[in-house]
């Protein structure tokens, strides 16, 4: 899931994705794909990159219409890594990337790395890569600038968490009112836009561009809350395989489930600190309670550089969202007690923000008040800072999705959420979740649909997941893997969030899996060595 916020430091706001079943599997495919539905396909220009041994294919694919005049389509960009030595495949491995809501796939750097991996992995298999509908680079992407706007210029505040919070949801409430106005102006029914950006919707519409470029077989690789677009997506019979990596199980990620995220971070950072300052005398509890103690009193005010524009490769949109080369802007931060903890939240994601912000920790205790230039401290703020406000993800898809698929969950009784959110050595915790949940997002009457009740694939699956991550947790992927009988989970030690694009397992295992769907496969991770 996207690292994201309202305002956006939050948790649950802000850090809050089989017919024919194993016989068709293993039935033999002709080496042609059958031929691409034209009406629905049109071929363009790819960014000027070459991968010596891959072919790169570009398309524009026009998604059906959710318009009751059919007034407004969705032309969405699609991307098809081939073996330059072989004819185009009957199969596609089909990437499912997480948020929801980031849009960034098809953009230059994106496709770039795709074409790396595509080379590494070896897989004969065609790789397709895809923006969904509304995020940015679809023909239609209903965005809320002054969301970003708003949430920048409030952390030039010395705000705490309830005024924070406050204020980010005023500001999505804007936002909602706005798309509302939109969607009765272009004739789409509010409760068929939901459908659309569902995981559920999701789901159809990647098995639709699977169909329309001709695939007679597909896999899927779904990442953080791309696997939960995978596990219902794979009930399309046309579906062989499923790799769920950092996976977002069905029916969790309601505050009960943030809150034991939250009390789970302690014990993450308390790893990350034994293994990156083995020869201190500290202990991190220690330290942190040190560091909330000082910004409690004295606030650090820094000026922290933002990346606002980024080079993009596909984008079908009426008014391009970024231009052809990077901007930057400087962004003054209030960096208290409150903000701190979500800089520290965010920097789990990564084994390498994860030190830089321990870093940052001991810089804020050696100067105890005192002016300094926190360098490590300012790169955990820019990191924290380009999450949010990465140019490439859409706020009001994020919520919609999230909302739509927690709305039914069924709320645990708060005073049952409280009683587990332990006290030490965050004393704010209990009161962050109280705050979370009377500022729900999802009680909005915008976001008053149901989504079906979706049911667990069954077809051969592997589940990854990180020992050290913050937000979908080893856990996640037990529960996952207790609903799928064909399953093997592997929880890889020191990793974190996103296991099979961060180098933690050699990628040589894809081949294998994906010609035979044994979920048994020989896989070499860095936990093994």
């Amino acid at each position: 899931m996207k690292i994201t916020a309202l305002q956006l430091p939050t948790t649950y706001l802000v850090v809050l994705l089989s017919l024919c079943g194993v016989a068709c599997d293993r039935m033999q495919s002709p080496s042609i794909a059958a031929p691409m539905v034209e009406q629905a396909v049109a071929t363009v220009a790819c960014p000027a990159f070459e991968k010596a041994g891959v072919k790169i294919r570009c398309y524009k694919v026009r998604l059906p219409s959710i318009s009751r005049n059919d007034s407004v389509h969705f032309d969405v960009p699609v991307v098809v890594f081939s073996q330059q030595a072989k004819k185009r495949s009957a199969e596609a491995l089909i990437y499912i990337a997480g948020g929801p809501g980031g849009g960034g796939q098809a953009y230059t750097a994106s496709l770039e790395f795709w074409a790396y991996w595509y080379q590494e992995a070896g897989i004969d298999q065609d790789l397709v890569i895809f923006n969904p509908r509304s995020l940015p680079g679809s023909s239609q992407a209903w965005l809320c600038n002054s969301l970003n706007r708003d949430g920048l210029l409030q952390f030039s505040e010395n705000l705490n968490y309830r005024e924070d919070i406050q204020r980010g949801l005023a500001a999505l409430e804007a936002c909602y009112e706005a798309l509302q106005q939109e969607l009765q102006n272009k004739q789409i029914a509010r409760v068929d836009f939901l459908k659309s950006v569902s995981a559920g919707g999701q789901a159809q519409d990647m098995n639709f561009i699977a169909s329309v470029l001709g695939y007679e077989h597909w896999h899927l690789w779904g990442a953080s809350f791309g696997s939960r677009v995978a596990i219902i997506g794979a009930a399309h019979p046309q579906v062989k395989t499923v790799v769920l990596d950092s996976v977002y199980p069905l029916k969790v990620g309601d505050i009960g489930d943030w809150a034991d995220n939250l009390n789970n971070s302690i014990s993450l950072w308390q790893k990350h600190y034994a293994q990156l300052a083995p020869q201190s005398q500290d202990s991190f509890p220690n330290l942190l309670n040190r560091v909330l103690a000082l910004l409690e009193t004295t606030p650090i005010r820094l000026s922290a550089t933002l990346l606002t524009d980024i080079n993009t490769g596909l984008d079908f949109s009426e008014t391009r969202h970024s231009s052809a080369l990077p901007h930057t802007e400087t962004v003054n931060f209030v960096l208290n007690a409150d903000r701190l903890k979500s800089v520290m939240f965010s920097a789990l994601y990564r084994e390498d923000t994860a030190e830089i912000m321990i870093n940052a920790l001991q810089e804020i205790d050696a100067a105890k008040g005192a002016a300094s230039e926190y360098a490590q401290l300012i790169l955990a703020v820019e990191y924290f800072l380009g999450s949010l406000f990465d140019p490439s993800f859409n706020y009001v898809f994020y919520w919609s999705t999230e909302c739509v698929d927690l709305r039914d969950q069924g709320q645990q009784n708060l005073q049952e959420v409280l009683a587990k959110t332990y006290s030490t050595p965050f004393p704010n915790w209990r009161e962050w979740v109280h705050i979370e949940a009377q500022a729900n997002v999802c009680k909005h009457p915008f976001f008053n649909y149901s989504s079906p009740d979706y049911q667990y694939t069954q077809k051969p699956t592997l589940i990854f997941s990180g020992e050290l991550d913050p937000v979908t947790p080893p856990h996640w992927g037990e529960l996952a893997k207790a609903n799928i009988a064909d399953s093997n989970h592997r929880v890889i030690e020191n990793a974190t969030h996103g296991i099979l694009q961060s180098y933690y397992c050699d990628w040589q295992f894809w081949e294998a899996f994906l010609e035979t769907g044994d979920t048994q496969v020989a896989i070499n991770c860095m936990s093994d060595n």
